[in-house]
């Protein structure tokens, strides 16, 4: 896309090249309670192994199988089971 910039120097305008950035269609999964207390674990098991650079998804893969392993408890806890 190319916009028209004017330059306070110059009384004429300059042409800019400007990409546009790419609006994503996928849905907001910051706002599901399980993506966020994912993160969280994630998180508390990255600043417990001393907040190493490098493999983000070793933390993220462990918080998950936390998370979803306590959720069905929970759900069943919840209904009075």
């Amino acid at each position: 896309m190319k916009k028209t910039a004017y330059s306070k120097s110059q009384n004429y305008p300059a042409t800019t090249d400007v990409t546009t950035p790419e609006v994503s269609a996928q849905p907001d999964d910051t706002q599901d309670p399980e993506y966020t207390a994912i993160a969280a674990r994630a998180h508390e098991l990255w600043i417990l192994r001393g907040c190493p650079e490098g493999s983000p998804e070793v933390d993220w893969e462990q918080a998950e199988a936390e998370v979803k392993q306590t959720a069905p408890r929970a759900a069943t806890l919840s209904h009075g089971a």
